[in-house]
Order: structure tokens, then sequence, then C-alpha cells
């Protein structure tokens, strides 16, 4: 567990670290809300939220770092908070992305737990500073011997720094 605490560490000073000569040109900051759904559970339906930063690597791609949490109503889902890193893979409006990292979930059976989630996204600029996207997602957690899914569909803004 140490040594993937170490990872995770390392990959988040990478998404944060200057590029060569690149600082933080283009950074985005932004979050969104989610709709999620969990596949163990029928009909448990949440709403969740989450912050993000994203830093262009290539004209096609982007490290991105996100922090959230996947409900917030009590209603039987079983709601966790997720710290990711991940990149990204783009053709204008559409993209692909990928992240990993840690999940804490205090009712599980161990509380921090390894995250990982990919979907596809669309993403429209409405200013030169300004950007909606909105994206369909599944994730995988765990804590313990457990491993569960969560589908979301999020949608949210960015702002460029």
């Amino acid at each position: 567990m140490k040594k993937m605490i170490f990872l995770i560490a390392a990959l988040v000073m990478l998404a944060a670290s200057p590029m060569g000569a690149q600082t933080f040109y283009d950074m985005e900051l932004g979050g969104s809300v989610q709709c999620t759904h969990q596949f163990r559970d029928r009909g448990f339906v949440n709403v969740g939220a989450d912050l993000r930063a994203t830093l262009p690597v290539a004209e096609w791609s982007r490290l991105r770092a996100l922090v959230g949490v996947n409900g917030f109503v009590p209603n039987g889902f079983d709601r966790y908070g997720y710290g990711m890193v991940g990149i990204t893979a783009e053709a204008l409006p559409f993209y692909v992305f990928g992240d990993f990292g840690l999940s804490c979930n205090p009712s599980g059976s161990h509380t921090i737990g390894l995250a990982f989630d990919a979907g596809v996204g669309l993403a429209f600029a409405i200013t030169d500073r300004w950007r909606l996207y909105s994206e369909l997602a599944i994730d995988r957690i765990n804590s313990g011997k457990l491993w569960q899914s969560t589908s979301s569909v999020k949608a949210g803004a960015m702002y460029r720094l």
C-alpha cells in the first residue's frame, strides 16, 4: 500500500509540474455535478460533484487531476470520495479519458482503496476562456476485497487561466 501511495503522489506531482519551458499556461480549473448509479444496487441514484484541473501536454492530449464525491444523499447508495490523475486523448469536440487514484470509503471494510475510471466526453468552448463539457464515465473502486462499479453522467465548466 505504501508503494501505491508513493506512485499516486508521483503521478500528482507529474500532473502539476511544468512541462519543460511550459509553465501553467493554458491550465484549466473547473468542476462538475454528476448523476451516479451503482451496478450492484437496483434503482439507487445519487448526485455528486467533482473539482478538476487540466494541463495540455500536446495539441490532442491533456493531463488531468480530479477530486470528488460520488454521492451526497444518504439513500442506501455507497458513497465515497476520490482523488485521481489521468490523461485525455482529444479529437475535438470529443475526447476519451482514463484516470487512476485512491478512493476514501468510510463505510467500506478498508477506508482507503484503489480507484480507476474511464469514459468519453464532449466539450465546447463558449468563450476564449470558458469551456462547457459533459462526460459519461464508469469507475471501479476497491474496499478490501470488494470491488464495485459506478456509472455517472457529468456536466461541468472549465476556466482557462
